[in-house]
C-alpha cells in the first residue's frame, strides 16, 4: 500500500513543518524530501492470531533515510514477537502509549537508505483494520526533518457503525411522549 497525503493530511504535515521551523529552530530545506511506499503482508499464525509484516522501501526519489516507523493499533492488540530490522529498537506498552507501536532507529548506520527497504513484523490477536502510520526522518535533537502521515492495515477493532433502522427507532422513542402530550 502506497502512503499518500491527502488534503487534511497535507495540510497537517505543513502546519507541523512552519511550526518546526518558526519554534524549534530547525528549518527544513526545499531539497529534504520523504516518499516511501509500505507493502504490507498479513498471514495467520501458527499460534492463533495473524502474523503482520511490513516492507518499508525508500524511494530513490528521496533526499532523507528513514528513521523512524509509528503505526496506531487497537487497544487489545496484545503485540508479541515484535521485530525490526538490525540496529531498530521497537517499543510498545500500550498502558504509557495510547496503543502505539514505534520502532526508532538506533544509529545513522542502520536508518533504512535512500533505494534501500527494512522488514518490520509482529504478532496479534486481532484482525486488520486501517489504522493510521507515521514515517520520518529525525533529527538527533528529535525534530522532524520530513515525514509521511498514511493509513495501512494493522491490528484494531472495528468501530461498528449503528444501523439505521436501530437509530430511527431511539430517535421516535424519544420524541414519542412529547408528541403525545402536544396533542
Amino acid at each position: 500500500m502506497e502512503l499518500h497525503r491527502s488534503g487534511f493530511l497535507r495540510a497537517i504535515w505543513i502546519g507541523s513543518a512552519v511550526a518546526c521551523f518558526l519554534w524549534m529552530g530547525s528549518p527544513l530545506t526545499a531539497q529534504d524530501k520523504l516518499e516511501a511506499t509500505i507493502s504490507v503482508d498479513i498471514s495467520g499464525n501458527p499460534g492463533g492470531g495473524f502474523l503482520y509484516e511490513y516492507l518499508i522501501s525508500n524511494s530513490v526519489e528521496s533526499t532523507l533515510s528513514i528513521n523512524t516507523f509509528v503505526m496506531d493499533v487497537g487497544l487489545d492488540a496484545d503485540l508479541q514477537n515484535i521485530t525490526g530490522p538490525a540496529g531498530w529498537y521497537g517499543e510498545y506498552d500500550p498502558a504509557e502509549h495510547n496503543w502505539e507501536m514505534a520502532w526508532l532507529s538506533l544509529s545513522s548506520g542502520s536508518e533504512i537508505p535512500i533505494g534501500g527497504q527494512g522488514l518490520f513484523s509482529f504478532t496479534s490477536p486481532l484482525a486488520a483494520e486501517p489504522i493510521d502510520c507515521y514515517l520520518a526522518n529525525l533529527a538527533p535533537d528529535g525534530n522532524e526533518r520530513a515525514g509521511i502521515l498514511g493509513t495501512i492495515r494493522g491490528p484494531s477493532i472495528p468501530i461498528p457503525e449503528p444501523a439505521s433502522g436501530l437509530l430511527f427507532v431511539l430517535i421516535l422513542a424519544l420524541i414519542a411522549p412529547g408528541w403525545r402530550m402536544i396533542r
